[in-house]
């Protein structure tokens, strides 16, 4: 077995269709090592992917985040908003508090990384402290 195949084998399914890590990796313009450690499509990737693999949709690349059928450019839309979301200092303060409630280092992990989708957990702590800063 080369080590082609068993550097693929280790990559997500869609990688794999997609004629492996090395060939994904390429049309982006990162090496296949970094395709090969994603857990899930990241977002910032979503738009250079449909570009890149003609017929690939969003819902393709995230069936989590996108129903079937969300055009590349709504879809580009939404993760321009989330990105746009994360900077507001308002959105800021009230993840940090949320973290400082949880005292959990994770969600302060998520929120600082480069695009984050809020667990069910963490949207529900968010959404309660949201709520008493209502009242």
């Amino acid at each position: 077995m080369s080590t082609e195949t068993n550097f693929a084998e280790k990559s997500l399914p869609l990688v794999r269709i997609l004629g492996g890590p090395r060939k994904v990796g390429r049309a982006l313009g990162i090496s296949g090592q970094a395709v090969n450690m994603w857990k899930e499509v990241p977002l910032s990737r979503v738009e250079a992917l449909c570009a890149a693999f003609s017929g690939l949709m969003p819902h393709d690349l995230r069936p989590d985040l996108f129903a079937h059928g969300t055009s590349v450019e709504a879809a580009c839309t939404w993760i321009k908003q989330q990105a746009d979301r994360r900077r507001d200092p308002a959105f800021q303060k009230l993840a940090a508090q949320t973290a400082d409630l949880k005292n959990d280092k994770k969600i302060v992990d998520d929120i600082e990384s480069e695009l984050v989708v809020l667990r069910r957990s963490e949207y529900n702590a968010l959404k309660l402290l949201a709520t008493k800063a209502l009242l």
